[in-house]
């Protein structure tokens, strides 16, 4: 069911009433979310068609899927033990390329071992939808919906799991085409506001003859999107150490999700996409200061994955 009358802009789908729906992130700064530590680990699913693997999970393209044979499933994502992400303080799960509908519910759980996840688990967030408010939100030929669910974690664990379930929808099956989990980056001071931040990409060929004829060749119903977003002044930690470290690991073939303003519900799958930088780590030095002394500028520019 659709609200309103607008075939092609934000009219949303009807949600459950009362639904209960996860926190946003805090404030409405940038965020980024790297998948540096979760593409380390290992990602099982309680069910998956033979042909789409969890692996899927942790390719970059978001065509590649993982589906399961049923309405409800788990992932399981364990780290490795001996390695420098064998835990992880994660506070940030990503998933992009669902099918889910409305109806969709999220439950996120962590412990210290394999048992506590069902017995005793330190996190558990329990079954909320993924939706901003509860909404999934409407847009014709959208290729790639992505759900962020957030909660408060600053303690590592190596054992994760997530569950998810849609019923009444009308699906037979959910399925994913990438998932990160790890800790969220979000600078104290957020971009600039102004200029050309949102942006679309088309490929479509067109060919004017002579004549005055024209011919077009539509390549994709919905162009992937470019970010260009510029942080004039950061905290030299946060950018060195945060941002900085995810565009070095990333390099131009690697992903993230970045959502420009988590706390925006009604533009929220427009400000979200898993997309891949288009340059390298870039660092200016303004001339402004804070507590830590002089501040960096850098800047973030992205490509969508259709």
């Amino acid at each position: 069911m659709v609200y309103g009358f607008l075939p092609y802009g934000a009219a949303p789908y009807a949600s459950p009433p009362e639904v209960a729906t996860f926190a946003a992130a805090p404030g409405s700064r940038i965020l980024l979310l790297s998948p540096a530590a979760s593409d380390t680990a290992t990602i099982a699913a309680s069910s998956a068609v033979a042909t789409l693997p969890a692996s899927n999970l942790q390719n970059v393209q978001p065509t590649r899927k993982w589906r399961s044979q049923g309405i409800e499933a788990n992932l399981f994502v364990t780290f490795p033990e001996d390695s420098e992400d064998g835990e992880i303080s994660a506070n940030t799960l990503g998933l992009t390329g669902v099918n889910l509908t409305h109806h969709a519910l999220v439950r996120v759980r962590a412990a210290a071992t394999a048992e506590d996840l069902d017995g005793s688990p330190s996190i558990d967030t329990g079954l909320a939808s993924p939706w901003p408010g509860g909404v999934k939100p409407y847009a014709r030929s959208w290729p790639q919906f992505t759900v962020l669910v957030f909660w408060e974690n600053d303690q590592p664990f190596r054992f994760w799991q997530i569950d998810i379930v849609d019923a009444g929808g009308g699906l037979t099956y959910l399925e994913a085409g990438r998932l990160m989990l790890g800790k969220a980056w979000q600078p104290s001071i957020n971009i600039d506001i102004g200029g050309d931040f949102l942006a679309y990409d088309p490929r479509d060929v067109v060919a004017e003859t002579d004549r005055g004829y024209t011919f077009t060749d539509r390549r994709s119903e919905s162009p992937p999107r470019l970010f260009t977003l510029n942080l004039t002044a950061g905290n030299r930690r946060e950018i060195m150490d945060g941002l900085g470290e995810i565009q070095r690991l990333a390099g131009l073939a690697g992903d993230v999700i970045c959502c420009i303003d988590p706390s925006d519900a009604t533009d929220f799958h427009r400000y979200v996409m898993q997309g891949r930088f288009t340059a390298g780590p870039r660092f200016s030095a303004p001339q402004l200061f804070d507590q830590d002394g002089y501040t960096i500028g850098a800047s973030i520019n992205l490509r969508e994955f259709l």
